[in-house]
């Protein structure tokens, strides 16, 4: 059972990796039209690698704190209670009550959800005006360190990507880096003038899935 599992959720994985694949293509595209769009964005992205060489080895708790809080917000997606949390320098190990879906989510989450980028983006729907580029900076922050944590963290002697056969884990985290980095990137793109922001983001890219599938069989 556990085997067929992994067999028709990694079917999925390809199926939704082959659509953002396929339409992030037509996006870049698109998107290279207005690269003034992602100046800030850009702006934030590099100051943090930047800040990440200078400052490695005082970032390295910063960087458990959110592999660790990570675990911590999907639990609670999956309303799995929480029982404790360890947080050292260099590893950290997060205990929740076991159920019967999530696991994958829940174990995988911090090598390819960048949660404090969507918190940003979030609030960034509400912001207007001159003070806009601020939160596009730090968006830009915020993307850059998660990508530093995915690159630092993932390696195939995790116990996190050890749950699920391994190559479920990596095809699962890759299809998510690609999508959310395809939704990020589409917050910023520009349709009749003004951001899509991410529920602008969220409902183009599922409305664009939804037109491929319909192609494919039409």
């Amino acid at each position: 059972m556990k085997r067929l599992s992994t067999l028709i959720g990694s079917l999925l994985l390809l199926i939704l990796a082959a659509l953002t694949i396929y339409d992030g293509y037509y996006f870049l595209v698109a998107a290279f039209k207005q690269l003034n769009s992602y100046l800030w964005l850009g702006v934030g992205f590099l100051s943090c690698i930047v800040v990440n060489k200078l400052l490695f080895d005082q970032l390295r708790l910063i960087k458990v704190h959110i592999h660790e809080s990570a675990h911590v917000i999907v639990s609670w997606m999956f309303f799995r209670r929480v029982t404790s949390i360890e947080v050292r320098e260099t590893d950290g190990m997060m205990y929740h009550i076991p159920g019967r879906i999530g696991s994958s989510f829940i174990s995988l989450a911090p090598y390819c959800l960048p949660y404090l980028t969507y918190f940003f983006l979030i609030i960034r729907c509400f912001v207007m005006g001159s003070s806009v580029w601020i939160f596009d900076m730090i968006i830009g922050f915020t993307l850059a360190l998660h990508v530093v944590c995915f690159k630092e963290q993932t390696n195939s002697n995790q116990p996190d990507l050890r749950q699920e056969p391994l190559y479920f884990s990596y095809l699962f985290i890759w299809t998510f880096r690609l999508f959310n980095l395809l939704l990020i990137l589409l917050c910023f793109f520009k349709k009749s003038g003004n951001s899509l922001n991410l529920d602008g983001a969220i409902a183009y890219i599922f409305s664009n899935f939804y037109s491929t599938i319909l192609n494919l069989f039409s």
